[in-house]
């Protein structure tokens, strides 16, 4: 039964949330309308994908599943918290000050527009559900009239099929990754913080809080985190309020001191890293033919390679995968060792289970893949099917604890967290840590910037260098 206070027009709604699903995403929508209540006090835009037939299908389902009303939107309405409105993807649609949707001319894809309206008239109460790669790459694609940044909610196994479209829509939005659909739901449920905050526009309370929260992980986890981005800090300790519903960083803090559960997932969210097979086809395929052209000045056919910032592992087999193609191609002689470090020792623990799904092996293309996996139906171990040795373990990349000298150290997507002066300590510290003449590789958006005479780069795309024998002086 419709909540009669809620379906009032004439109360708006506390949140707007647009919903952009694919046709393979439905069952996860079905199950993520059936957690909202009939007294949510939001409104939710839904644009789905679909075909005229299965569009009526899913709409009947949606009406069965959900406690909140659909309407399907035709003409200008105002909108109501504790609904559901199903929008045209063939139309295109506009949202005035006063909740007021509306149809534009000419027709095109609603979303972008959308998102302009929103971003615009409700900055702090609107965010964006993301379920699907075809909305991934249609956003990414998009022009936004201004820079502020909504909240994009998605899971993982949709930001890792994409990651250079999920890094460049992060220009955009505020992303949020969730592990699965139900934990996505979990925050879909969750209240909008009122506010939109950066470092620079806090009081002197507000710094205070942020100040004492980074103390208490200090103390608790023994992590400098003064090397770290605030910025960056800041919108990963937003994040984890949002989840909890709180809107003041005192009070969050205040948390933190008595609970310590929220505390251990606040570290790991500091620490969650996007990663993915291959992440970067194009500029593996040139670390490939890199090495190629590394081992045959090379008389010792070996190689000891160093994942920094490994996350769940995907970026060390991945270098594991291309040395196995190495011996099969041209180097049968050769021994290889990969390390994979991290900080999070979730991670580590994930990245040392080597179980990844079919979804996530997609991203690997066909020539090193495995002859076993390349028909393979149900979720792989990897580490059973990968020849070159690989292991992982805890590491505190910014504490630099030896771990020994390198042909390769692949740091990649590390660096934007990290402040400038610490970027630099880190390159004079790989550097030490490479052969002369061994290669860096680093994330598509970063460069050894002040350290370019430690290093020479090979390809400026890929982001490869090679380490310099430096004189004496220098």
């Amino acid at each position: 039964m419709e909540n009669s206070v809620l379906s009032d027009p004439r109360i708006r709604p506390r949140s707007l949330t647009l919903l952009l699903v694919d046709e393979d995403q439905v069952e996860n929508l079905i199950k993520l309308v059936g957690t909202f209540r009939s007294e949510y006090d939001g409104a939710l835009l839904l644009c789905c994908n679909l075909s005229q037939a299965l569009a009526e299908e899913v709409q009947q389902r949606i009406r069965e599943a959900s406690e909140l009303s659909l309407r399907n939107v035709e003409r200008s309405i105002s909108l109501s918290p504790g609904k559901l409105y199903w929008l045209n993807t063939d139309l295109n649609y506009g949202i005035n000050a006063t909740e007021q949707i509306y149809r534009l001319n000419p027709n095109a894809a609603s979303a972008p527009n959308l998102l302009n309206h929103l971003k615009r008239n409700f900055p702090q109460r609107s965010r964006v559900l993301l379920l699907g790669e075809t909305f991934l790459k249609r956003l990414a694609k998009s022009s936004y009239l201004t820079d502020i940044k909504l909240s994009l909610l998605t899971t993982a196994e949709i930001a890792q099929q994409n990651p250079l479209l999920s890094e460049k829509l992060a220009s955009h939005f505020s992303i949020e990754v969730y592990d699965d659909p139900s934990s996505l739901a979990v925050a879909a449920n969750t209240p909008i913080p009122r506010m939109n905050r950066r470092i620079e526009r806090r009081g002197s309370a507000d710094s205070e809080a942020f100040r004492q929260i980074m103390n208490l992980l200090e103390v608790h986890k023994n992590v400098d985190f003064s090397l770290y981005k605030e910025t960056s800090l800041l919108d990963r300790i937003d994040q984890r309020m949002h989840r909890q519903g709180l809107l003041d960083l005192a009070d969050y803090g205040q948390r933190l001191r008595v609970d310590s559960v929220e505390l251990d997932a606040l570290y790991a969210h500091l620490f969650v890293g996007m990663t993915s097979f291959f992440r970067d086809t194009e500029s593996f395929l040139e670390l490939y033919h890199y090495l190629e052209e590394y081992l045959s000045q090379k008389p010792i056919k070996s190689l000891r390679i160093w994942s920094a910032g490994c996350s769940t592992g995907a970026e060390a087999y991945s270098v594991a995968l291309i040395c196995d193609r190495l011996r099969r191609s041209s180097e049968p002689d050769l021994t290889a060792e990969v390390i994979g470090t991290d900080l999070n020792p979730k991670a580590i623990e994930l990245a040392t289970e080597g179980k990844f799904t079919l979804a996530q092996l997609a991203k690997i293309p066909s020539e090193f893949l495995p002859e076993k996996l390349i028909e393979a139906t149900q979720p792989v171990d990897l580490c059973e099917e990968v020849n070159t040795a690989v292991r992982f373990q805890q590491h505190n990349l910014l504490g630099y604890e030896p771990l020994g000298q390198f042909d390769l150290i692949l740091c990649r997507n590390v660096f934007i967290y990290l402040s400038t002066q610490t970027q630099s300590q880190v390159l004079v510290n790989f550097h030490e840590a490479l052969n002369t003449g061994g290669i860096l590789m680093l994330g598509r958006s970063e460069s050894v910037g002040e350290r370019g005479h430690y290093f020479v780069a090979k390809s400026e795309r890929a982001k490869i260098y090679r380490a310099l024998q430096l004189s004496p002086s220098s």
